[in-house]
């Protein structure tokens, strides 16, 4: 996990690198040629001018072009096959046993084959996609699957990992964790505003402004390619009083004044990768902060809960419990029996004061029957050991690391 993309990207960009390497001194040394190496050096100059200009080309041509309107897939491809055809091309119609007219047929295939390819490259795999782009952040795709209770569910894809999910039919979560968005029921009979960080599908904030019709929702989003999916796609123009903000969580959260009494973190749910900068201490204090006097923070972290691969969620409770007095820790399934040694999506309650657990005999059947469901995952934590575990800092943050040796098999 560490070693392994220092190798791949040895053998993808070095060895490639290293034979395009050869392409300028020979270059210079056949336009010498033409002028009886007499001038050398204006040939090198040339030579070297070419090829920092097509540097400079290649560089912004694939940030500003490439990447917004072609998948990394698609960009490698095409440039791939480019090399290949003008090697093949420029080889064949130097051969001076070939005619003109075979030369151009070869060259004619050759780029028969490489559009070909490309449009069949573009094509593929395309069953059940409504939308795919890659983004600055991301690369985004929209799936339309059919659930096996017989439902039709749009999911959303953030580069591999699924980032949130609703039904077609009506707009019901998906996903498990999902269902925990009504946790806030237990101990916050009324929510004036809530802030989600990542939008996702969006699923969760509009549930939440269903259930409590006087709150009002922002979703920071840190994509704004996300935030158009979600136009399209995931309704998030039919509720006026959801505010989707496209900016940094962390950013927009030390900018803002506004208090909230419930932000939910939804940025952490891919197991590959978790924003650093969002599990720190001083990012916790930070959403403490703007917490108002009754305020919640839930947040969703996939992570083994023991053993030699659970580092992940120990730092990020030692972080936590720095900032928050009271933390609660729910499972996704049902602890027992489940196993405790496999990456599971954790929900984390942290307040700063005693949070109720009594189900409010107001509520709906429904509501009573979710909620005791829930609570039945609720983890106690008397042999939860921190005492040796590493906090993380804006000094001192190896996460990265961290999820890397959580990943290995």
């Amino acid at each position: 996990i560490v070693w392994g993309p220092v190798f791949a990207s040895l053998l993808l960009f070095a060895l490639p690198g290293c034979v395009l390497g050869t392409i300028s001194p020979f270059t210079i040394r056949l336009t010498s040629l033409l002028s009886e190496d007499k001038q050398v050096g204006l040939s090198a100059g040339c030579i070297g001018m070419s090829s920092t200009f097509g540097s400079v080309v290649g560089t912004f041509g694939t940030g500003f072009v490439l990447i917004p309107h072609m998948s990394v897939r698609i960009i490698f491809l095409i440039v791939g096959l480019i090399l290949s055809f003008l090697a093949a091309a420029g080889y064949l119609l130097f051969m001076p046993q070939w005619t003109k007219k075979l030369r151009a047929v070869v060259c004619l295939v050759l780029g028969a084959t490489l559009v070909a390819t490309i449009s069949f490259a573009k094509n593929n795999d395309r069953q059940g996609v409504l939308h795919e782009e890659t983004t600055f952040y991301h690369h985004i795709k929209v799936v339309k699957k059919t659930l096996p209770n017989g439902l039709n569910a749009k999911i959303l894809y953030l580069d591999t990992q699924l980032a949130g999910a609703q039904t077609v039919e009506s707009k019901d979560i998906v996903f498990e964790y999902q269902r925990y968005w009504e946790l806030p029921k237990l101990f916050l009979p009324e929510i004036r505003r809530a802030a989600f960080l990542g939008g996702g599908a969006y699923t969760m904030p509009e549930k939440l402004l269903d259930a409590y019709p006087e709150s009002v929702v922002d979703v920071i989003e840190i994509d704004p390619r996300v935030v158009d999916v979600g136009r399209k796609f995931f309704h998030i123009d039919e509720y006026s009083r959801m505010n989707v903000i496209s900016q940094d969580a962390r950013y927009y959260l030390r900018r803002s004044n506004k208090k909230y009494d419930l932000i939910f973190g939804d940025v952490y749910s891919d197991k590959n990768y978790v924003p650093a900068h969002l599990l720190t201490v001083e990012f916790f204090a930070l959403v403490e902060e703007r917490l108002s006097s009754r305020g919640v923070f839930i947040m969703n972290l996939i992570s083994v809960l023991v053993g030699e691969k659970s580092d992940l969620f120990r730092t990020v409770m030692k972080s936590l419990n720095h900032v928050f007095e009271h933390i609660y820790v729910f499972t996704t399934k049902q602890p027992n029996p489940f196993n405790w040694l496999a990456a599971d999506n954790l929900i984390i309650v942290a307040s700063g004061h005693k949070l109720s657990m009594e189900i409010d005999e107001h509520l709906t059947e429904k509501d009573k029957s979710e909620l005791r469901e829930l609570l039945k995952r609720k983890l106690k934590l008397k042999w939860l050991d921190l005492n040796n575990t590493l906090m993380l800092t804006d000094n001192y943050n190896p996460v990265e690391y961290i999820v890397a040796t959580q990943l290995k098999n």
